[in-house]
């Protein structure tokens, strides 16, 4: 049977990519080798734990790849990012190198605690208005 690390890394980069949203039963239907359904649960958690994918509401995951890519095709037709601000980043990463293991992963974090103060802000303006 494949090893835990194994099958994550497989299943990372195969629903890297996907713009759909997927869920357990899905990822256990396409693997072509015998792996339990509570090992796929197991490592979605894993991969969520560690900012590679979210879970919607649904039940269903979609990588933070293909959630900003759906998101970005609606708004916009092409993202250029300021020589500053990848500057700004590639420094940050170095000053927090065991923290985060690349720059996407950065990324993906500082998109994640943006967007949860977003949240925060909008569900404290909805109980202060109703």
């Amino acid at each position: 049977m494949i090893s835990v690390d194994e099958f994550k890394a497989q299943l990372f980069e195969f629903i890297e990519f996907m713009e759909e949203p997927f869920d357990a039963k899905f990822i256990y239907k396409s693997c072509i080798q015998p792996i339990d359904i509570y090992r796929v649960y197991d490592v979605l958690q894993q991969l969520e734990d560690e900012g590679k994918i979210v879970s919607l509401s649904d039940g269903r995951y979609i990588s933070i790849r293909g959630a900003l890519r759906r998101w970005l095709r609606g708004r916009l037709i092409e993202v250029k990012i300021p020589d500053y601000l990848i500057r700004d980043v590639e420094w940050a990463a170095k000053i927090r190198p065991k923290q985060y293991k690349s720059i996407d992963a950065f990324i993906a974090d500082a998109i994640r605690d943006h967007i949860m103060k977003i949240k925060k802000r909008y569900e404290e303006e909805v109980r202060r208005y109703g």
